[in-house]
């Protein structure tokens, strides 16, 4: 048995990393190449990281998923793996950001919106419920079906909207407010850009 938070925490990395291997592997030349865009890595050395980076991903939402039958020592090293994952996106984001190359973040398996703060901000807060599910995975306490149930679908819910965060963002940002200006007119307003 493990606590209401770590199910929660678990319900959300396997939801938002999820999506993401599902989009890589969907799109997996689509997703090499945005590293690539990145430049920071030699000749064509990104695209095995972009498989690696694929793979790390798969391994962690497998290790979660299973860890409801494994028990606490598979919730930790899933937790773990997801916490070491998010660390690496924030490293890699911060670092894209601060060079000011121009790439977009293709994280869930189509483009996205220019890397910018909120992706570290994101990517920070997942690495935050990683390390906060691997220290309630390894606290036993009784739990109720309907309570787990609630855990579960909250933490789906907050990961759909990690997920289409850079959506949300647009909606409201500025290229929300030039959508909605070209509606007004007539239009059919300004494309994701």
């Amino acid at each position: 048995m493990t606590t209401y938070a770590a199910v929660a925490c678990g319900a959300l990395l396997v939801t938002v990393i999820g999506v993401s291997w599902v989009g890589k592997l969907r799109a997996q030349a689509a997703f090499a190449a945005s590293i690539g865009a990145l430049r920071m890595f030699p000749g064509r050395a990104w695209a095995p990281v972009a498989g690696l980076l694929t793979a790390a991903e798969g391994a962690v939402v497998l290790t979660l998923s299973a860890s409801v039958f494994a028990g606490p020592r598979a919730a930790l090293a899933g937790f773990l793996g997801a916490a070491v994952l998010m660390t690496v996106f924030c490293l890699v984001v911060a670092t894209v950001i601060r060079r000011d190359v121009r790439a977009s973040c293709n994280c869930f398996g189509r483009a996205g919106a220019r890397y910018s703060a909120r992706h570290v901000v994101r990517n920070a807060l997942l690495a935050a419920v990683a390390l906060a599910g691997a220290v309630a995975s390894q606290t036993a306490a009784l739990t109720h079906p309907a309570g787990t149930a609630l855990a579960v679908a909250t933490g789906v819910v907050v990961a759909l909207l990690v997920v289409v965060m850079d959506d949300v963002a647009e909606l409201f940002g500025a290229g929300g407010a030039t959508a909605a200006a070209g509606a007004r007119r007539g239009g059919s307003g300004a494309g994701r850009g």
